[in-house]
């Protein structure tokens, strides 16, 4: 996205609609830490949560949004896509779930407090670029990020939930459990949220006709082509698993 101040002094915004994935992460129970530890201790768990985050979001392809407090909300989608972007968001939702309960073993253990966070992810077309002028940092224009955080008000401590889009995304890779249906706040229609567990120890393979090959598939494609040869419109979509090879 880029703004430009244009001649009435308004900011002309334009930005790219693109597909994202939103993990919202919550640092469980901060304001009592706050008022409980000393302030040079309070900023070093908080520095080192927020570090800790970071370097997982990066690793998995995503890329820090913003830190909101002490939430941090991670990026999947832009201004890098990937296939499995929502795959990517949920894989660094469990890792830092694990990385925080390392973190409460040896700091919190010190500091002589529990340091748990929640997670929320949620995906959604956004408008995503930057806003105003001289600016640099990210902005998200739309839902996601608001119901990623409204989600994330849901889990429970050290959990990973995910909305429908998300897990529709996910091809069953996943296991997940306490599927519902909730109303969040200030999002006018409810909402079908999950508990991601983990990786699935087996799924359901929505391509297990693939050991017949693709005749069938192929077949449909030439059909669609020879109707669009014809003017008769119409259009097909292909889904699969990431790596399944769609291309």
């Amino acid at each position: 996205m880029s703004a430009a101040r244009i001649d009435d002094g308004r900011v002309e915004v334009s930005g790219e609609r693109r597909l994202v994935t939103i993990l919202f992460c919550d640092l469980a129970g901060s304001t009592v830490l706050s008022q409980r530890l000393d302030p040079e201790d309070y900023a070093e768990l908080v520095l080192s949560y927020q570090e800790l985050l970071c370097d997982v979001i990066e690793r998995n392809g995503g890329v820090v949004a913003n830190y909101l407090g002490d939430g941090v909300v991670g990026q999947f989608g832009y201004p890098v896509a990937h296939e499995n972007d929502a795959e990517r968001a949920v894989v660094s939702g469990l890792e830092i779930c694990d990385a925080v309960a390392e973190l409460d073993r040896s700091l919190g253990a010190a500091l002589g407090e529990r340091i748990q966070c929640r997670i929320g992810t949620h995906s959604s077309v956004s408008v995503v670029g930057t806003m105003g002028t001289g600016r640099t940092d990210m902005s998200i224009f739309g839902d996601t990020a608001n119901i990623a955080s409204r989600v994330q008000e849901i889990a429970g401590l050290g959990q990973v939930y995910a909305t429908s889009t998300v897990l529709d995304l996910l091809q069953d890779e996943f296991e997940t459990a306490a599927h519902q249906v909730v109303e969040l706040k200030g999002i006018a229609a409810p909402t079908s949220v999950a508990h991601v567990v983990g990786r699935a120890t087996y799924r359901v393979r929505s391509d297990a006709h693939l050991h017949l090959g693709r005749g069938e598939e192929l077949a449909e494609l030439v059909a669609a082509w020879d109707a669009a040869k014809d003017g008769r419109g119409g259009h097909v979509q292909i889904v699969g698993r990431a790596g399944l090879g769609k291309t």
